[in-house]
């Protein structure tokens, strides 16, 4: 019997995708999202996103893109007080509303440090990992705040995000 590579290839992919909607089937798919700041003397501009105590959503961070026109450090935070104040434009990226908050100029108290990051002038900015970050519960700390040090720069921020139900 011959059979035709491309042929052959076609059904692994066919099997591959029945596989993956077989195994997918009760299991949520989260929703991803983005906000975005540019801050001009940024020292007393953090960015937090934050989970509301009122949501039963879970909420996974992704990445934070950040850029700035001088060197300066970001510092990483997690579970701050909770922040209240200068509310950010969240954006979805799959057409789903979100339930996380995002804030710049955030009041958030400090939290526990977990990174310092050094972001050159100019350039292509640098993309910080935050996938093994977890926001869940009610706890009004749910949060990850991003705090730059320098204070005569512009800061370009953008955060991903997924959410699931």
């Amino acid at each position: 019997m011959v059979v035709n590579c491309g042929m052959l290839t076609m059904m692994k992919t066919f099997l591959g995708l029945l596989v993956l909607a077989v195994l997918a089937q009760g299991q949520e798919v989260a929703d991803s999202f983005t906000a975005y700041i540019a801050i001009s003397n940024p020292s007393s501009q953090a960015i937090t996103l934050q989970k509301p105590t009122t949501s039963n959503r879970v909420i996974r961070p992704q990445a934070a893109w950040i850029h700035s026109t001088v060197a300066t450090t970001v510092t990483l935070e997690l579970r701050g007080t909770a922040a209240t104040t200068t509310a950010m434009t969240i954006v979805p990226l799959t057409g789903a509303s979100s339930t996380a908050q995002a804030f710049s100029a955030s009041n958030v108290g400090a939290g526990s440090t977990v990174g310092v990051f050094q972001v050159a002038a100019g350039g292509q900015g640098i993309t910080i990992d935050l996938t093994g970050i977890v926001l869940q519960g009610n706890a009004s700390t749910e949060n990850v705040t991003l705090r730059p040090a320098n204070e005569t720069s512009t800061l370009k921020v953008l955060l991903w995000f997924n959410e699931q139900r």
